[in-house]
């Protein structure tokens, strides 16, 4: 797997001392720097959480979920999960258009969830894709 290297600034930033602490023991759980967490932490928000109101992303638990699905048989509830599988990917199929055109010699569009799924996570790790 080849990383890809982007360059970096130094920056500096004052934060409350509960929240240091609380990310310090984050990054030691995690056998990680506080830097990379960081580093995560704002790639996280960069690619991913400043979108979701423009991709109509609404936040569910999954207790809402179960409510929602009361009543529907088991059946259902798979085709169900398949639309919203089949939705979903091309959603995010959209949404990485911009960045390639071609994955293994797929076009985009016609790319299964579990391959979208692989090219997000190798995105998500700094990786070739």
């Amino acid at each position: 797997m080849k990383e890809r290297r982007f360059s970096s600034e130094n920056i500096s930033f004052r934060l409350q001392k509960v929240h240091l602490n609380q990310l310090r023991e984050e990054a030691v759980q995690k056998r990680i720097s506080l830097n990379t967490l960081a580093n995560q932490i704002i790639d996280s928000y960069v690619n991913y959480s400043s979108n979701l109101s423009k991709a109509d992303v609404i936040p569910f638990t999954k207790y809402e979920i179960m409510i929602l699905l009361e009543g529907y048989s088991e059946e259902q509830i798979k085709a169900i999960a398949e639309r919203l599988q089949k939705k979903i990917s091309k959603e995010i199929v959209l949404q990485l258009r911009g960045r390639l055109a071609l994955y293994n010699g797929k076009a985009v569009s016609t790319l299964e969830w579990g391959e979208v799924s692989h090219i997000l996570n190798r995105i998500r790790a700094g990786c070739e894709i």
